[in-house]
């Protein structure tokens, strides 16, 4: 009988500083945080409970943290803190680190399952397996791949490799010993000089620091990729290549880090091609498949989340004129870059890690798993039955995020639900933010009770931040 599953326990050790987005809006210098030589994060229940009944009824009506605690209280209520980036000025919002629900960063099994899954797909079109043609890119852009990833990697979910692989979370962290406080600013191509594009564009980004290490565990489904069930999917072809994805990340990585040297190298700043340097000598350093750098998440840019590498001149200047990416007069694409800055310069990229498989803490590649596995497919001669077809509702008008105004009324879709949010599609290309206490005169105990994920709805505009690309709604006081 051949094995349920082979489990491989991966340690992923940060390089350069590491954000995961949190997803949900972000802190804001008095209400969730106070700024001083330290960010000090407040524990919001915790802080509660302490206060005394005049200065909870002062925190009720929404007063500034830095008026309604001394100095003192500042480190008692703190559920962690960090350091100024700036030294002792203020720090008007932070973008927030994903966290669990005790307040500890962790690594999402899909945050490392995408950048996989680029690596495995850049190898495959650069062996020759299929080549990009026009005619296989969707409209939209977000989902212009959605043909090609199907041709290499299956047309549906049921036949999806990836189906085959599946990536646990890490186990969190502790946030005082691994969490940084970082300065990362938009650079742009100027002439011949990459260069911040300006003070609009700098952002306070909590990041994991060089050398945190998380652990997970990566799965590889052996029913699904034994022979007589590859045959069927089909996978057969593929079994091989899927338990290689250390060799091919490797590999993208790379090419990757090359097309980084000469970019630098061309435009500067010195800073990073140093980094890069080095970078490829670490690279070069990698033990195969048992090694690999990777670039991941929010900051890693569009060559790391794509196989735009892969592309030659031609396909690209397809690409961009299909998508109108970028400016036509810049042959660089992409022309921008996110860097961390210390000390008032550009330091570093941001996302880069080390897999490295943990062998002595692993089980052996051929034992089977203990924990009790999910049901296997039935073993048929036909294919499974497709899903259900969801019926999508008509499309939004198409807004700009400059035409809002406060006080415009919009229909909307909601798009996701966190436990303070709903995230609406009012056609803006841009996720808008619903806060639970404005969705109805009387704050519902769940966002859920009331809403629905892809439910049409009509919303007003509370405010809008073109800067950062923020849209607040109302659902209160809608005629």
């Amino acid at each position: 009988m051949s094995n349920i599953a082979t489990v491989q326990q991966i340690a992923v050790t940060a390089i350069t500083p590491l954000h995961i987005s949190a997803g949900g809006p972000e802190l804001i210098d008095g209400l969730d945080y106070v700024s001083a030589e330290r960010v000090y994060v407040i524990d919001m229940e915790r802080m509660l409970e302490g206060l005394s009944d005049d200065r909870l009824r002062r925190a009720e009506s929404a007063e500034r943290l830095g008026l309604l605690l001394n100095p003192a209280e500042w480190q008692k209520y703190a559920r962690y803190s960090l350091p100024n980036p700036t030294g002792s000025a203020k720090v008007p919002q932070v973008i927030g680190q994903i966290k669990d629900a005790f307040g500890k960063p962790y690594l999402p099994g899909s945050s490392l399952k995408g950048p996989i899954r680029t690596a495995l797909a850049w190898h495959l079109l650069s062996s020759g397996k299929l080549p990009v043609d026009e005619r296989d890119l969707r409209d939209n852009p977000r989902f212009a791949d959605d043909t090609i990833l199907g041709g290499l990697f299956g047309g549906n979910p049921y036949r999806d490799l990836f189906r085959a692989m599946q990536v646990a979370d890490s186990a969190p962290i502790d946030p005082t010993a691994s969490l940084d406080l970082l300065r990362v600013s938009l650079y742009t191509l100027r002439g011949k000089r990459l260069e911040p594009k300006g003070e609009g564009w700098s952002f306070f980004v909590e990041c994991l620091r060089p050398k945190s290490e998380l652990r997970l565990r990566l799965r590889l489904d052996d029913y699904l990729l034994s022979p007589g069930i590859a045959r069927r999917i089909p996978f057969e072809q593929d079994r091989e290549f899927l338990s290689k994805w250390l060799t091919h990340c490797h590999a993208f990585s790379a090419a990757l880090i090359a097309d980084e040297q000469n970019f630098y190298a061309t435009y500067g700043p010195p800073e990073l091609k140093a980094f890069y340097d080095d970078l490829a000598e670490q690279s070069q350093a990698i033990v195969p498949g048992h090694e690999a750098l990777l670039q991941m998440s929010w900051g890693a840019g569009w060559l790391s989340k794509t196989v735009g590498m892969h592309l030659t001149d031609d396909e690209m200047a397809m690409v961009r004129g299909k998508f109108r990416l970028g400016r036509r007069e810049v042959d660089e694409f992409p022309k921008t870059r996110r860097i961390v800055e210390r000390g008032g310069g550009p330091s570093a990229p941001l996302g880069w890690v080390r897999l490295r498989l943990l062998d002595d803490e692993s089980p052996p590649v051929s034992a089977p798993v203990i924990e009790i596995p999910p049901p296997p497919p039935p073993v048929i001669e036909i294919p499974p039955p497709l899903p259900p077809v969801i019926e999508i509702p008509p499309p939004l008008p198409t807004l700009q995020l400059k035409d809002l105004r406060a006080g415009q009324v919009l229909a909307g879709i909601v798009l996701r639900i966190t436990d303070n949010y709903a995230y609406i599609d009012v056609g803006v290309g841009h996720e808008a933010q619903l806060h639970i206490s404005l969705i109805a005169r009387q704050r519902p105990a769940r966002i859920t009770d009331v809403l629905q994920v892809g439910q049409r709805v009509r919303v007003k505009v509370q405010s809008v931040d073109t800067t950062m690309r923020k849209v607040m709604l109302t659902m209160r006081d809608i005629n």
